[in-house]
């Protein structure tokens, strides 16, 4: 008889696992770069790089009522904890760093879904941000099929078009889309806001896209997402 040899122990690890309950009523699915902190991706890769590798977590500070809308929405109405899912296009080498400005804000815990940064097809993303983020909203979908979806992004890059290709796949699966408005100073900034109301008004799913958070959380309390009090 053969026996394989026993294989050396690897370096032990400690670590959070998340198992949220599949019949929770709303999850709520969230980008990073420009909808929970100013990351600088509306104003180009090197600055975003800048931005994220050359300061420290602790100086960075959340856009102004993300935390606390974050926090009502993980309560819900009737005060059953939801399960978050932040998702980004940042490179899993920034873990670390992003792990520490939630918990240093207090923001809801959840899994980080990052990407690899590295030579792609058209790209420095190995897989585009479509794909990417598609690809996990679908995977959440079918890992929690009785939850509808709060998604929440921003106008600087592609989250409303990837969120209006998600709710035309499963219109009764998204609670509502929260859209913060990058760049609203600027004309290309309006023109971005204005590309994605278009696209999110012709799926017939509750969306907000506004300046601030106030917006978004009065949308949610009016459809009980949030508990007035």
């Amino acid at each position: 008889m053969t026996v394989s040899p026993v294989q050396p122990p690897g370096e032990p690890a400690v670590g959070t696992v998340h198992v949220p309950d599949p019949a929770v009523d709303v999850a709520v699915v969230s980008d990073v770069d420009d909808t929970i902190v100013d990351s600088g991706i509306v104003h180009g890769l090197a600055a975003t790089v800048s931005t994220m590798l050359l300061r420290d977590q602790s100086t960075r500070v959340p856009l102004t009522g993300a935390a606390e809308l974050y926090r009502a929405l993980a309560r819900g109405a009737s005060g059953v904890e939801r399960p978050y899912f932040y998702v980004s296009t940042s490179p899993w080498n920034l873990i670390g760093f992003l792990q520490g400005f939630l918990a240093r804000h207090r923001f809801p815990e959840g899994p980080l879904v990052l990407t690899d940064w590295g030579p792609g097809a058209d790209s420095l993303l190995r897989v585009s941000t479509r794909a990417h983020k598609l690809s996990t909203l679908r995977r959440l979908a079918q890992a929690l099929p009785h939850s509808r979806f709060v998604l929440i992004g921003d106008s600087g890059q592609q989250d409303p078009a990837i969120y209006a290709d998600f709710c035309a796949e499963h219109p009764t699966r998204v609670a509502a889309v929260y859209i913060r408005r990058a760049g609203a100073a600027s004309p290309a900034g309006d023109q971005r806001a204005e590309q994605a109301e278009r696209l999110l008004a012709g799926v017939g799913v509750p969306f907000v896209i506004a300046d601030d958070t106030e917006a978004m959380l009065r949308h949610a309390v009016a459809h009980g997402l949030i508990a007035r009090a």
